[in-house]
């Protein structure tokens, strides 16, 4: 038997935006050792999930706090963006 787990992600109005293969797991013998996922499977996919999840959040987010042409005149503006930016990064590594 072969499983492929897939991730898709919609937008608000129902459109799907990403669609990304997770993994691809074989059971070759149905034994009840083999029944559903080892903690080394599933801690792989738990992974390869948050990733996915977090560099679309983090792409939305960032593209969000483009501003206007106008405010990049403003050199403590900029300052304050780029912050924010940054401030953000700095959650989704933690």
């Amino acid at each position: 038997m072969k499983l492929k787990l897939q991730l898709i992600i919609e937008s608000d109005s129902g459109e799907t935006e990403v669609v990304q293969e997770l993994a691809e797991l074989e059971r070759h013998s149905l034994r009840p050792e083999n029944l559903g996922l080892t903690l080394s499977e599933a801690k792989e996919l738990l992974q390869e999930v948050q990733r996915a999840m977090v560099t679309h959040q983090t792409t939305g987010y960032v593209s969000q706090q483009i501003p206007c042409p106008e405010m990049w005149k403003d050199p403590i503006a900029q300052r304050e963006a780029s912050d924010r930016v940054a401030d953000a990064l700095r959650q989704v590594a933690t």
